[in-house]
């Protein structure tokens, strides 16, 4: 629905900006033949000019869109091979310094700041979040943005900063736990109530979590923290299936590190081997 909405937005602006394209190339035309011109040649000008606007626009939107999918793909495949390295916050801080505008701006160092919480730069992802103003982001990632900050301090072992985080935002929780596309703040909502000790909490969330995953490694995310909560409860076959099934889903360098450790914890529950 969001990419909907992105294409229908980007089809009007272009068709906009086309006609407006058209009218001043009809006004440069007609005050270039010093007014000769009948309105049947102003027609075809008006008609051919808003063509080659609207191609020209979508041949540079389509650029545009390319370029990106290359860097994103480029991004993802050094995370799940190499992990966060330098190329990729390379790759993401020449977008921030490219980027046209706050909006756009704002965009690319939320970007950014997700992937430098997972490769556990906490404080440089701190520095990025605090740069941002929210009002420059749309309320979709203004909830975005509060829960990147509360992952970061959940990952960072911050738990004070945590409780603050989510008390002075409970709003924009409340209502991306709403959403359609809800999976990203139901999982760290249950990671912060495992954090607390929670357990059935944390459970009922990310198993909601991992039914709206839109990924095998975001399902692999709940997954993996799943299998923490039943090894916590008791229930190590529990613990054990969801190791098996996080093993399917793993992606990043990240994930098969913490699929080892899930692992060891159920092999030292059953006493032997998964």
């Amino acid at each position: 629905m969001k990419n909907l909405k992105i294409v229908i937005a980007a089809v009007v602006l272009i068709v906009g900006y086309s006609l407006v394209l058209g009218l001043l190339a009809v006004c440069g035309a007609w005050l270039i033949s010093g007014t000769r011109l009948d309105i049947y040649d102003l027609s075809v000008v008006f008609r051919l000019s808003v063509f080659v606007c609207i191609l020209g626009l979508c041949i540079l939107w389509l650029a545009h869109g390319v370029r990106k999918g290359i860097v994103n793909y480029r991004v993802s495949h050094i995370m799940e091979t190499d992990g966060a390295t330098m190329e990729i916050y390379a790759l993401l801080t020449n977008r921030v310094d490219k980027a046209r505008g706050a909006k756009a701006r704002a965009m690319a160092q939320l970007s950014l700041a997700s992937y430098l919480t997972e490769g556990g730069h906490y404080k440089e992802c701190y520095q990025v979040l605090s740069q941002i103003d929210v009002e420059d982001l749309s309320p979709f990632y203004q909830d975005e943005y509060y829960n990147v900050q509360l992952y970061a301090r959940l990952l960072d072992g911050d738990i004070d900063g945590a409780d603050e985080i989510l008390s002075n935002a409970s709003f924009n929780f409340e209502r991306a736990s709403q959403r359609e596309h809800n999976m990203p703040v139901l999982h760290t909502l249950g990671v912060y109530q495992y954090a607390k000790g929670n357990f059935s909490q944390a459970e009922e969330l990310l198993t909601k979590a991992a039914l709206n995953a839109p990924t095998k490694q975001a399902k692999a995310d709940c997954f993996l923290y799943l299998g923490l909560c039943y090894l916590k409860t008791g229930r190590k076959e529990y613990a054990k299936a969801a190791a098996i099934e996080a093993s399917w889903q793993v992606r990043t360098i990240y994930q098969k590190e913490n699929l080892k450790k899930l692992m060891k914890l159920v092999e030292k529950a059953y006493g032997y081997g998964v």
